[in-house]
């Protein structure tokens, strides 16, 4: 169970599995350790993982799509990420609400709303972990949006081929939610470092994060005397911070839109609430085509000649 977990926390923004054959380890000193990142080229902003050279993306969350978004994404899946690359969308319902409060402060100016606006940000903010009404259990959270695209290494090195390709999808990616309107930046190892150490952290005082050119990006994350306890079934951070991960075996292949949010939660069964903070994530590989399509073919030529063999008998 350790070895999966470990696993789960190394495909996160990319990277094959670390931790295969550790599963007898029970207390972990950091956890940083066993996270993938290393470097970070400014240049091409670029990361160098373990295992993997990637790049990393934080999109605006949007509530709706027009109808030519459809096309677009799926152009760029069909064609902007190769066959070689690997995907992921990771959809993380954060507990730090206080940069939108303070933006929503900010539009209040004037009295009394601003008075008003202050006594309101002093109520939601105590939202982020306690539901807003006692009868109902809703939390308030800032859902934060990511896609990571990484290639794999062969023997941990890097080529200039594989550079170049991930420029190459740099440039596509940047066109495509450019031309769909949707706000999208390459994250610099400051939002990763803050990131993945929210992730740990959570409940814990935010501080600023810089990031230190010259050291391993795995080892700024998490704080130098935090423990990690692992059991069967969750990671615990400290007391009051607990981490599980589940695996959905079976995606529905169609629903709703206005479904959507059953894949979350049931606004209306507190049983099926998730009230903690929650990451979504869905690794993808796009299937080479011409590949596939010549499997096919032969598969269907292969068939004919047997079809024909069972006919000279007859």
């Amino acid at each position: 169970m350790l070895a999966e977990a470990l696993n789960k926390f190394n495909d996160f923004f990319g990277d094959t599995h670390l931790a295969q054959g550790k599963s007898n380890i029970g207390f972990l000193p950091k956890l940083s350790n066993e996270l993938p990142y290393r470097y970070y080229d400014t240049k091409d902003r670029i990361y160098y993982n373990e295992n993997s050279i990637g790049i990393l993306y934080e999109i605006s969350p949007v509530t709706g799509i027009y109808a030519n978004h459809e096309q677009i994404l799926t152009q760029l899946i069909d064609s902007g990420i190769s066959n070689k690359a690997k995907f992921q969308i990771l959809n993380w319902s954060s507990p730090d609400i206080e940069r939108v409060l303070e933006i929503w402060q900010s539009k209040n100016k004037g009295k009394p709303y601003s008075d008003l606006a202050q006594k309101q940000v002093e109520y939601f903010r105590k939202a982020n972990f306690k539901p807003i009404f006692p009868d109902l259990p809703l939390v308030v959270r800032n859902q934060k949006l990511y896609m990571a695209i990484w290639l794999d290494l062969q023997k941990k090195n890097v080529t200039k081929a594989q550079i170049k390709e991930l420029l190459k999808i740099q440039g596509k990616v940047k066109k495509s939610f450019k031309d769909m309107g949707i706000y999208a930046q390459l994250l610099e190892p400051e939002g990763l470092i803050a990131f993945v150490a929210e992730i740990f952290d959570v409940g814990l005082e935010k501080k600023s994060v810089k990031w230190r050119e010259g050291d391993f990006i795995n080892h700024q994350i998490c704080s130098e005397k935090q423990e990690f306890r692992i059991s069967d079934t969750i990671i615990e951070a400290g007391k009051e911070c607990a981490i599980s991960a589940f695996k959905i075996k079976e995606y529905p292949e169609n629903f709703k839109s206005f479904e959507m949010s059953r894949l979350l939660g049931d606004e209306d069964n507190p049983n099926l609430q998730i009230s903690c903070p929650f990451l979504q994530v869905l690794t993808a590989k796009r299937r080479n085509k011409a590949s596939e399509l010549s499997s096919i073919q032969g598969k269907f030529i292969s068939n004919i000649e047997d079809s024909s063999k069972k006919k000279s008998l007859f």
